[in-house]
């Protein structure tokens, strides 16, 4: 669900080829949620349905929100109810039982807005189940390509879109919002692609690539390729992503902290 123009446009058909490692990770994370038949639950950025799909298999009746059309109607093909809407300005108020989100508030570069608003979402006593990038994560990638920024003379900026915390520091959020934490950890992991580096990194990156010429575009693409082979691509000739995941599960207390 990405907020601001830092962020790419999902392509569903993209995402499934190069992208689908992220929610089969996500699915790690079902244990935790042990959502129940009957109970309602929003999916917070459900992008193509592949969780939500998970999760209505249970009996559960999931809503899927995310701010990307494209992911919405992929959802929404599934059979599955989704909506439109910026997570920083959800409208439910007391209504789910739980809220999972995965891989998600990374996008959302001032988060407290939207924790706001799930804590509002949720009836008393609900849970709520997240990943999130952590603090490192991506940590190669993003030195390699702010390098190339400055070298051909982009705004390096735009290679770090991400909200990108501490375990201590987002629970602390969580806490301000009412929250209560059940457990908290930090997961590092070298993640292994499904096809070559430039196939999931020219997705996600794409504004960063976007800001140059086409000439100048094909040059950032090999010079950041060229920078993170010695560490990210091992023998065979596997690419890997170095990923710091925050996860955390927790539940809204009985107090008002809107």
């Amino acid at each position: 669900m990405p907020q601001d123009a830092a962020s790419p446009t999902w392509d569903p058909e993209h995402y499934d080829a190069h992208g689908r490692f992220i929610s089969r990770y996500g699915l790690e994370l079902l244990d935790w949620l042990a959502a129940r038949p009957g109970e309602r639950i929003l999916d917070f950025g459900c992008g193509d349905g592949f969780i939500t799909q998970e999760i209505a298999n249970t009996g559960a009746h999931v809503v899927g929100v995310d701010l990307d059309p494209n992911m919405v109607e992929a959802t929404r093909a599934r059979g599955l109810e989704a909506q439109l809407i910026d997570g920083t300005a959800l409208s439910f108020d007391g209504e789910f039982d739980a809220v999972y989100s995965n891989s998600v508030l990374q996008w959302i570069k001032q988060p407290e807005p939207a924790l706001g608003a799930i804590a509002r979402a949720l009836k008393p006593g609900g849970r709520f189940v997240v990943d999130v990038a952590g603090l490192g994560n991506l940590a190669a990638i993003l030195v390699a390509m702010r390098a190339v920024g400055d070298e051909l003379g982009g705004n390096p900026d735009l290679a770090f879109p991400f909200y990108a915390p501490t375990t201590p520091e987002f629970t602390a959020l969580l806490r301000a919002r009412g929250f209560e934490i059940e457990r908290a950890e930090t997961s590092p992991r070298y993640t292994a692609l499904p096809s070559d580096l430039w196939n999931w990194i020219g997705s996600i990156f794409h504004p960063f690539f976007s800001q140059f010429d086409e000439a100048t575009n094909e040059a950032a693409r090999k010079r950041v390729l060229e920078l993170l082979e010695p560490v990210l691509r091992d023998a065979s000739g596997q690419w890997h992503i170095d990923h710091v995941r925050v996860r955390v599960e927790a539940h809204k207390s009985g107090l008002d902290h809107r």
